[in-house]
């Protein structure tokens, strides 16, 4: 099946835009799988490194895609049809420093274990929900891959990832994780040449926990590292996009810098059968 052609037009604040994009068709579709949650994974050779805040490429197609998105939901924000991020307590926004103390660390090292935990905790009760409600609401999109704004997608029946995910990127920062480090992710399959949208939560700056809307990747909380056989191409929000790259050990095997396409022009969208 291929992946979405260019077509063209523009879609302005909710004003009828068509546009094409490297769609994430064949991705989305929920699969079963057989994982092991792994909370803390140990350092493995041969796992990838990534450069995650990278900034985009002149040309780079997803950036039609998270633009547009960007634009309709800060809009759907100002109407106030998304509700404000709520304010971080000043104690758990600014968790005492650790200081050592007779017989052991300071109560702020149980105290900052405990808050991790309970996020994480969080975070899992996210994913199952999201993913229940995928089950019931998962749709197609239709031969235009149109990513949904928060408030398209909770007055419609249902979507596809890139609409299921917002439920668990939206629901991390409603319930007050930092804003810094929780992102939408377009990741990739370099075997299937498949696409899919997750939530990346940055607990860790090397190595995100990656919240899957449908299951396809994972039923649990993984971290990235744990799931190297799906990559990260781009990381975005209402306010940033970012362009991941690979970090290798080796300057001579990374691969050579794509050439900007010319003024007006678009590189070729990646396909997948």
């Amino acid at each position: 099946m291929g992946i979405c052609t260019w077509i063209a037009g523009s879609r302005w604040a909710g004003v009828g835009l068509a546009f094409a994009t490297p769609g994430l068709l064949g991705g989305c579709a929920p699969l079963p799988a057989v994982t092991k949650l792994l909370e803390r994974p140990a350092a493995r050779a041969g796992v990838p490194r990534y450069q995650f805040f990278g900034h985009p490429r002149g040309g780079d197609p997803w950036s039609v895609a998270i633009g547009d998105w960007r634009i309709r939901d800060r809009a759907a924000l100002r109407t106030g049809r998304i509700p404000p991020l709520p304010a971080l307590p000043a104690v758990a926004a600014q968790p005492p420093a650790r200081t050592r103390a007779a017989g052991g660390y300071a109560l702020a090292h149980r105290y900052d274990a405990f808050l991790a935990e309970q996020r994480r905790e969080l975070a899992r009760e996210v994913v199952r929900w999201v993913q229940d409600v995928s089950r019931e609401r998962f749709r197609a999109d239709g031969p235009i891959d149109h990513w949904p704004t928060l408030t398209e997608l909770l007055g419609s029946v249902g979507d596809d990832c890139d609409g299921l995910e917002l439920l668990a990127y939206h629901a991390l920062r409603q319930l007050g994780f930092p804003t810094d480090q929780v992102y939408r992710a377009v990741v990739k399959h370099p075997e299937t040449g498949r696409h899919h949208m997750v939530t990346l939560w940055f607990e860790d700056s090397q190595d995100p926990w990656l919240l899957d809307p449908t299951g396809t990747i994972t039923p649990h909380l993984r971290r990235l590292s744990e799931l190297p056989s799906w990559v990260p191409l781009k990381l975005f929000s209402e306010d940033a996009e970012f362009t991941v790259s690979r970090l290798d050990a080796d300057p001579q095997a990374r691969k050579p810098e794509p050439q900007a396409p010319e003024p007006g022009t678009f590189p070729a969208t990646p396909r997948s059968e």
